[in-house]
């Protein structure tokens, strides 16, 4: 019995011993200097690829161990009692400061709030979501005669390279969409595809106008794309269902109107009502006048089923991101589909031609690849955005923000101002300011903070410790010692 217990104290000797503690503290300290000089930037969407190392498991067994050690050192050396209290709280406001800063480590979630409104005179709508930082998920959208359904597909922690994943969720069953590989840091680049999953026309054309030569592609697979058209003139191509009878093509708002056909074959609906055609030859220059100016025009491509696709190239620099494929699956076709990593879904971007592939139909599937979206605990409403001014009354280029909180009822509650360096506390959700696209955006960065009440307790009780220790305690202890 006696050998158990010699034993027994021996680990608790060891677990709340001296030289343990300071062990632990050591390893901590280069923990967390390491994990800062590890850490990307935050300019850098490369965490993709990273692990978290605030949020690791290391850290948490770390802080664990830690706080075991001062407990059993607090509870197996220290008597209760007055002499000992400062140390009792002094360790415990330790403990409690530790819990608080894991919690915070652990649990806090940032990212970027987007408010938008449709024109400059239309308040802003409220801002109920925001995109969570170190998150990555894939966003579908797909289109069908005017009706639009939606769905997120969270992806998790992600690997640079081929990825092994499973197919993701699509708003059409007949849609597979599967993670296929993961490029994490590419630069973007464009090119036009001939091998998509709908008919849709295309002409890539060299137009010399004099000494100007401009390359040009015109494809009806886009509504950005169906029409070049210039001051004197317009080009378009001549859309699939138009091949079985004889088209009759219109000018375009009184000008020349040049229309490339699929078979070798043009035609010119002039201003005046006149009409003219003829024929090229791919990748051969021929003459042409259009609203007066002497063209030489080069077909130097004819698509069928043209589709403009992102083709990212691996690069570095502060324009680099990110870059996922997706192998898409439909019934008749399959293919591979590249997005770039956008660190907010808002604004042109999100909508992007190639991020989208026509289906054919009136249909259309778009992709982008972004944080994932959560609720904020807090909602809040942007009341007022109004120009920050100096002394002297000019206009800083600062923006200060007036934001009320949102209750259950959807009352405002009271208004903070946001505005750099100053943030906004909306009870448990703190608002920095950030980018403006002024008129119609503005962007905030949120972050949320638990545990901030057992770091403050926990300071507290090392501040009433500390005055007890060196000053109180002597003094009782004087006392004491005269009676």
């Amino acid at each position: 019995m006696s050998k158990d217990r010699s034993s027994l104290d021996k680990v608790i000797a060891f677990a709340g011993g001296t030289w343990t503690g300071l062990v632990l503290l050591g390893a901590l300290f280069i923990y967390l200097g390491a994990a800062t000089f590890l850490s990307p930037p935050e300019a850098s969407e490369r965490w993709l690829c990273r692990f978290d190392l605030y949020a690791a498991w290391p850290l948490k067994l770390l802080l664990g161990l830690l706080i075991t050690n001062i407990l059993v050192a607090t509870l197996y050396r220290l008597r209760p009692g007055l002499a000992h209290l400062g140390a009792w709280l002094a360790h415990f406001g330790v403990v409690v400061l530790a819990v608080g800063s894991a919690m915070y480590a652990t649990r806090s979630v940032s990212g970027l709030a987007v408010a938008g409104r449709p024109s400059a005179t239309q308040p802003f709508a409220a801002v109920e979501h925001f995109f969570i930082k170190g998150t990555a998920a894939l966003y579908v959208w797909q289109s069908d005669s005017g009706q639009v359904r939606h769905a997120q597909n969270p992806l998790g922690r992600l690997k640079a390279g081929t990825l092994q994943a499973e197919p993701l969720q699509s708003p059409d069953k007949n849609v597979s969409l599967t993670p296929a590989e993961l490029m994490p840091s590419a630069l973007p680049d464009l090119e036009w595809r001939d091998d998509g999953p709908a008919v849709a026309t295309a002409a890539e054309l060299l137009v010399r106008d004099g000494q100007q030569t401009q390359g040009q592609v015109v494809s009806n697979a886009y509504a950005q794309t169906r029409q070049a058209e210039r001051a004197q003139y317009a080009i378009n191509v001549l859309e699939p269902v138009e091949w079985s009878s004889p088209p009759q093509p219109k000018a375009v708002k009184g000008k020349d109107t040049l229309t490339i056909w699929p078979r070798g074959e043009y035609t010119v609906a002039q201003a005046d009502g006149g009409r003219r055609k003829g024929k090229y030859q791919l990748a051969q220059e021929f003459a042409l006048t259009l609203g007066g100016r002497e063209l030489k025009l080069t077909v130097q491509r004819f698509m069928e089923r043209s589709y403009l696709a992102l083709a990212p190239r691996p690069g570095g620099g502060p324009l680099a991101r990110p870059a996922l494929r997706v192998q898409v699956k439909l019934d008749q076709w399959e293919g591979p589909v590249w997005v770039m990593y956008q660190p907010v879904l808002a604004g042109p971007e999100a909508f992007s031609p190639f991020n989208t592939l026509p289906l054919g139909g009136g249909r259309a599937l778009s992709l982008a690849f972004a944080p994932q979206a959560g609720r904020l605990p807090v909602p809040f409403a942007v009341t007022q955005v109004q120009p920050a001014e100096g002394p002297s009354g000019q206009p800083t280029g600062e923006v200060i923000s007036t934001l009320a909180p949102i209750g259950p009822d959807n009352k405002l509650g009271a208004p903070r101002q946001c505005r750099l360096n100053q943030p906004a506390d909306l009870g448990p959700l703190r608002v920095f300011a950030g980018d403006v696209n002024w008129p119609l955006e503005m962007y905030y960065q949120v972050t949320t903070r638990p545990g901030l009440w057992s770091i403050w307790a926990g300071c507290l009780l090392v501040l009433v410790a500390l005055p007890y220790s060196f000053w109180l305690k002597p003094l009782l202890l004087r006392r004491e010692m005269r009676a």
